[in-house]
């Protein structure tokens, strides 16, 4: 199948956007700091733009 655009079957493309890296972290869901952990990586990540969430913000109507 080399060289062609088909995606086998049970396969997938997305390989490592920040979404599906952060689910593959073996956390349990008992764990008591795993909600601080998640948050914390997330934040760290991610970082929020303030002239973006602005904008959107405007165009959404959202005060």
């Amino acid at each position: 199948m080399e060289g062609s655009s088909l995606v086998p079957f049970g396969t997938s493309r997305v390989i490592g956007d920040i979404w599906h890296v952060m689910d593959r972290l073996p956390l349990m869901k008992s764990h008591g700091i795993r909600k601080v952990f998640a948050r914390a990586l997330r934040d760290a990540k991610l970082v929020i733009n303030r002239d973006d969430r602005a904008k959107s913000h405007c165009i959404l109507g959202v005060h």
